[in-house]
């Protein structure tokens, strides 16, 4: 009998001790994880887009639960919300565990923080878990080269096609300047002189410039040019093969087309001007027009061709002839024959 008192007793103690292990390894093997969930927002107001890399060094839960250092990245949702479960880190060993945070957003900014995560059943906000500086207990410590190597490595932005972390420099482009191996999307059109040009932008503007080829006179020509000018239309020029244009140097109230070609630097020396049929000018071109007792004197030399009224008008001032030196001829033929009286009689010569 009291041999089994004692048996009964042992199977209470086992029954006891087997309820303890098993509570024991649940909590041991349960870890304790909290949802960190917030809205991002911009300095402007609007919700924030991008990319949060998170990353952690090796550490054990307050639970006893051990961590192996690892990362993750969090794409933030289109309406700025940043929502991830991580392991609890408060109170974990060593002491001062903390979660590094980068922030790549939208707008081109990247910044980094640091959570400690408590354990809590409901989420926690951004606000209660960041530290803009690296904790105290933490800063002060000393670390190993492999340590550093890591976190330098952690650093560097997940690859933009494959999803998984760099360890490569490669990653980046300098600053001043390197090889890409893939194409760089742009995110426009340029809009000032120093911002890259994408293809778009560069084929539409080669497009138009081709276009308009066919609509130019080059400066350098190759060869023969032939101005086709379309009909109803009109070529307006200032100065053409040293021929200046009253209608284009008209200024005011006009009716001063040819006064101010005889004025302008482009005939100081003698000029020829020209006033076309379509010179809508009434300016006269003789007497104190042209001697200059009004202010409208002509420079020496110089010449007006006038179309206006369907005739045909030369005004010549001081014309020098260049074949009888001091004798002034407004208007000169020369008829220079060099055939033979002989040669113009086969010719059929008639008087």
């Amino acid at each position: 009998m009291r041999l089994r008192k004692i048996l009964m007793g042992l199977v209470e103690v086992a029954a006891i001790v087997g309820g303890m292990l098993m509570v024991a390894g649940v909590a041991q093997g349960q870890l304790a994880t909290t949802l960190v969930q917030d809205t991002v927002y911009l300095a402007n107001g609007s919700p924030a887009q991008g990319s949060v890399i998170i990353n952690w060094g090796a550490f054990q839960t307050a639970s006893g639960q051990a961590i192996p250092p690892g990362s993750t990245t969090v794409t933030l949702s289109a309406s700025g919300v940043l929502s991830v479960t991580l392991a609890a880190n408060a109170g974990a060993q060593p002491v001062g565990s903390y979660y590094t945070v980068v922030y790549h957003l939208s707008d081109g900014t990247v910044t980094r923080e640091y959570w400690v995560v408590p354990v809590s059943s409901s989420a926690v906000t951004l606000g209660a878990i960041r530290s803009g500086v690296l904790p105290t207990s933490v800063a002060l410590q000393t670390v190993t080269k492999s340590y550093v190597d890591q976190a330098i490595a952690a650093a560097i932005p997940l690859a933009s096609s494959g999803g998984s972390s760099s360890s490569s420099s490669d990653a980046y482009v300098p600053l001043a300047g390197g090889t890409m191996t893939g194409p760089l999307v742009l995110p426009g059109s340029p809009t000032a002189p120093l911002q890259a040009a994408d293809k778009s932008y560069v084929d539409t503007s080669i497009a138009g410039l081709t276009a308009g080829l066919g609509q130019k006179v080059s400066t350098v020509p190759s060869g023969v040019q032939t101005v086709a000018q379309p009909t109803g239309t009109s070529l307006g020029v200032n100065a053409l093969n040293g021929e200046l244009y009253a209608s284009q140097f008209q200024s005011g109230l006009g009716n001063n087309g040819i006064a101010n070609v005889m004025a302008s630097s482009n005939c100081s020396s003698g000029c020829v001007a020209v006033a076309e049929p379509t010179y809508a000018g009434t300016e006269t071109w003789g007497g104190a027009n042209l001697f200059g007792t009004q202010g409208l004197s002509w420079p020496y030399m110089s010449y007006l061709h006038d179309l206006r009224g369907g005739a045909d008008t030369e005004v010549h001032k001081d014309a020098h002839n260049g074949l009888r030196p001091g004798y002034e001829f407004a208007h000169s033929i020369m008829d220079t024959r060099t055939r033979s009286t002989a040669a113009l009689d086969a010719m059929g010569r008639q008087c």
